[in-house]
């Protein structure tokens, strides 16, 4: 449910985020990580490629690009590490859907959402406060670029 014009969303008060790179976010198929034109080039940079293309890395879904994920459910470009941590494999590079967790339209919501996906991600809920603004501004903003 969205507030009201005058009522004030129910994260006013600011949420706590800390990612511990357990890789929950880049995993769990099916799911989509949409991809621009201009974050597709920024990639193929990144990994010094001409071309990721459909195939490998993408695929077409709603007349939009996705990255793929492996048989895993994991992002094509996520690395589990033995550790047990989990690394972007283009993470100066990455979408900015993938930067914008956990502060995604879909999970802010409502509280519920919220703790629903808490559930999956150790670092929500711990960590630093984020305040309303700073919630905001990474909810609203475009990709730098």
């Amino acid at each position: 449910m969205n507030p009201t014009p005058n009522e004030d969303p129910w994260y006013s008060e600011g949420l706590c985020f800390n990612c511990t790179q357990c890789g929950n976010c880049c995993s769990g198929s099916p799911g989509y990580v949409w991809v621009t034109l201009d974050e597709i080039k920024e990639i193929e940079g990144y990994l010094k490629k001409q071309s990721i293309s459909l195939g490998p890395y993408l695929r077409r879904s709603k007349g939009q690009f996705s990255l793929i994920e492996k048989s895993s459910g994991d992002c094509i470009f996520l690395q589990r590490l033995d550790s047990g941590k989990a690394l972007c494999q283009i993470h100066p590079a990455k979408p900015s859907q993938c930067g914008k967790w956990p502060f995604w339209n879909t999970i802010l919501k409502t509280e519920n959402d919220w703790e629903k996906q808490a559930t999956d991600c150790p670092g929500m809920n711990k960590g630093k406060l984020y305040s309303f603004e700073e919630i905001e501004k990474i909810r609203l903003e475009e990709k730098d670029g």
